[in-house]
């Protein structure tokens, strides 16, 4: 496995370790290609996560790379803010119509797990709903401003035939 792997790896740890925190110490000092580490870390969402590990282990990296860490999760930490606030904003939406909501993936992980602080990136938010409160929920998307990405094909084509609906901001 190359540095850049091993590094990810055991930079993936949520409760602290004598044993992890030198693991991620030791492939920390193998790592030769700090752009690649950062790539892999966004690309699977855990820039944050290492983040954190880095620092309870006490790893010092090169200060460019530290000032390129911490800019690159100050964008996650912006993001993070924007899944929640419109998670939260349609949870109310939903609740204030009936609509009983199951969370998914990556909204319940960042939740119940992660917790705030932009430890997991999420790209979406995944969310159940019973097929009857279809309408509903729609409706409390649109009224926080969501709605089908131009194109798409319309809302019931979706409900009988892919089982999930996309729906972004109106204003991008």
């Amino acid at each position: 496995m190359s540095a850049t792997g091993e590094f990810v790896l055991a930079a993936l740890w949520l409760a602290r370790g004598a044993r992890r925190e030198q693991e991620l110490a030791r492939a920390a000092a193998t790592v030769d290609d700090w752009p690649a580490v950062l790539v892999a870390l966004e690309a699977h969402g855990v820039l944050g996560l290492a983040r954190r590990n880095l620092a309870l282990a006490g790893v010092a990296l090169p200060p460019a790379v530290a000032t390129e860490l911490d800019s690159r999760h100050a964008v996650h930490r912006r993001i993070e803010a924007g899944f929640r606030l419109t998670l939260e904003r349609f949870l109310a939406a939903a609740h204030a119509r009936g609509v009983a909501v199951t969370l998914l993936k990556g909204a319940s992980l960042a939740l119940d797990l992660y917790g705030p602080g932009a430890l997991r990136m999420q790209g979406d938010l995944d969310l159940l709903v019973a097929p009857a409160d279809v309408p509903a929920a729609l409706a409390a998307a649109r009224a926080i401003g969501l709605g089908q990405p131009a194109g798409a094909l319309p809302a019931w084509w979706y409900r009988r035939a892919h089982f999930h609906l996309k729906l972004v901001p109106d204003d991008p």
